[in-house]
């Protein structure tokens, strides 16, 4: 508008205001703008209230106080966007990171197994240890993660119907080793607060329950790993057990378990489902062993299908899922065999520093479990014939299973060899089938008192 004198003036009605508010700066700001276009003396405010005098047009200063609140104002928006920009890098890192399978250790024995060439689940490659790593602790050596040497805690996967209660009853009887499985909450402790060490049936157990999934989250939650109070897990569940080793870097498990051929554990699973009466499938007590082979309960390549986490009949077994289980076992799992637990017994115990050599006790504690136990597992009926009709429609539900069984145990004959200085005799089944004398290293051409020191490498190549 313009006043009696002919001047635009600006009509602003301001307030009562507190001059450190951001109303200042706009208010001034406007006026600057203003007087800058108009190109005209303007009217001063305040109060809303209009003073008809005149002043130069000059830009509007603005009070010392407001430009350093603004300068402020600025480096703290860049340096929150910076921050931001920074954190968001981080966790892109650490994403990737962790996406990144890290190189595995390789095994520099030169009888060793060759690598396979293929990835093995990502919860194997960062919580179960290479079962040859020097870096997990050993007796006398504290852990120490900055040093790189962890505080391993031994793991036997209990594979269904092999032998597990066997090796159960002779690593807590016998070697007096606290173990977590799942008798340890029994007599109520699947209700106590705190990890504790309870006795029972002449074993010393933790009170939890790690054969289930809802028991190695508890386990989980009571930090049984960091606790340091067991001495060995057995769980079924390897897959799920990976949960426990929250803090890798740390400490990471040491796998064993014992195998047994493909079709014996097959016969003795058709035997244990019929004798179990599971309600809904009483159509499984009048079946024959054909008729449970050819039937739609029989399993189908089991070790393989759970090592590669596809055991839904659904999902199709491929070449590549046999190499990927070959893999796990060649780097993850130190190997018994159910045919020869008490040699298996002493390939764990001298693996795992439990005992010493020569432990006359342990020995005999050991061969009686051993004995006592393998009478129950093993069944009175006769053993299948090869090449019946029930063994051929095993077979072919168990083809991937075979081919994996066969190179476990060149596996075990390895261990044995790199873990004890075990030396087999040379004898025809060896020439003529699982193993091959290399006559450049190993010469045949020895005297009948030293055969027993010449050894067998597996015949890898086949593999």
């Amino acid at each position: 508008a313009q006043n009696a004198a002919g001047h635009n003036v600006v009509h602003i009605s301001v307030p009562e205001y507190d001059p450190d508010d951001d109303l200042e700066e706009d208010f001034f700001e406007s006026i600057a703008l203003y007087n800058k276009q108009s190109k005209k003396h303007v009217g001063s405010v305040e109060g809303g209230k209009e003073f008809p005098g005149d002043f130069p047009n000059e830009p509007i200063k603005i009070s010392r106080a407001v430009m350093i609140r603004r300068t402020l104002v600025k480096i703290g928006v860049l340096c929150l966007l910076l921050v931001t920009a920074l954190v968001a890098s981080i966790v892109a890192y650490d994403t990737e990171k962790r996406n990144e399978r890290p190189k595995p250790p390789i095994d520099t024995n030169p009888n060793a197994p060759p690598p396979i060439g293929v990835s093995i689940p990502l919860e194997f490659e960062e919580t179960l240890a290479e079962w040859f790593d020097p870096n997990g602790n050993q007796p006398g050596v504290s852990a120490s993660p900055s040093k790189g040497i962890r505080d391993d805690v031994p793991l036997y996967w209990s594979i269904p119907l092999s032998a597990n209660l066997v090796v159960e009853d002779i690593l807590g009887t016998c070697l007096n080793l606290v173990l977590a499985g799942e008798i340890g909450i029994v007599d109520g402790h699947d209700d106590d607060n705190t990890l504790k060490i309870v006795q029972l049936y002449g074993s010393a157990y933790v009170n939890v329950d790690i054969s289930t999934k809802d028991g190695i989250d508890r386990a989980v939650h009571m930090n049984l790993i960091p606790s340091n109070i067991v001495d060995v897990l057995h769980t079924p569940l390897l897959h799920d057990a990976t949960k426990l080793f929250t803090k890798p870097f740390v400490s990471q498990a040491r796998v064993f378990t014992v195998l047994r051929h493909p079709i014996d554990r097959a016969t003795a699973v058709y035997k244990y489902v019929r004798e179990s009466r599971i309600q809904g499938h009483e159509d499984l007590q009048s079946m024959t062993l054909e008729e449970y082979a050819a039937s739609s309960y029989v399993e189908n390549n089991w070790l393989t299908r759970f090592l590669t986490e596809k055991l839904s009949p659904e999902k199709k077994l491929t070449e590549k899922d046999v190499q990927v289980a070959k893999e796990v076992l060649r780097r993850k799992v130190l190997i018994g065999m159910y045919d020869d637990i008490l040699e298996s017994m002493q390939l764990f115990q001298s693996h795992f520093h439990w005992t010493e050599d020569e432990d006359d006790l342990v020995t005999q504690c050991t061969e009686r479990a051993a004995e006592e136990g393998m009478s129950k597992e093993e069944s009175v009926d006769p053993p299948l014939e090869e090449g019946s009709e029930a063994w051929n429609l095993l077979m072919e539900q168990n083809q991937y299973d075979m081919d994996l069984y066969m190179y476990a145990r060149a596996l075990h004959q390895y261990q044995l060899d790199r873990v004890m200085g075990r030396r087999r005799l040379i004898d025809e089944k060896d020439i003529e089938g699982e193993f091959e004398i290399d006559e450049e290293l190993y010469s045949m051409d020895v005297p009948e008192s030293k055969k027993e020191v010449v050894p067998i490498p597996p015949l890898w190549k086949d593999w």
